[in-house]
């Protein structure tokens, strides 16, 4: 059996201690965001804003002393998370912060 882009990359998230995750609902990666709820190793904590992603994983990343990961939505949401992704950096916090992106195929004023 061969493994999936969302499989590989929670194996990835794993590798790398990566037990905490934060983030809105996104239809680019609601398989990502399905294993990582499934999968016991992660924390999977779904939020009601991009920011408090970013702000999330930054707080976890800080008090427990291991990198965590946010998730953002395509366009305005992975610009929602810059004010936590920037308090992390500004702190000297890693944090992984991942976002999808459209197909270009499906980028076209007439396809929403």
């Amino acid at each position: 059996m061969s493994d999936t882009v969302s499989s590989v990359l929670l194996k990835i998230l794993r590798k790398h201690g990566i037990r905490h995750i934060f983030g809105l609902p996104a239809a680019q990666l609601g398989l990502v965001m399905d294993g990582a709820g499934k999968d016991p190793w992660f924390t999977y904590m779904t939020t009601r804003h991009e920011e408090a992603a970013g702000h999330m994983a930054h707080a976890v990343a800080k008090t427990t002393d291991s990198m965590a990961a946010c998730f953002g939505t395509v366009g305005p949401g992975c610009t929602n998370m810059v004010p936590g992704v920037a308090a992390a950096w500004a702190d000297n916090i890693p944090l992984l912060a991942l976002t999808p992106d459209n197909q270009s195929w499906l980028i076209e004023p007439n396809r929403d």
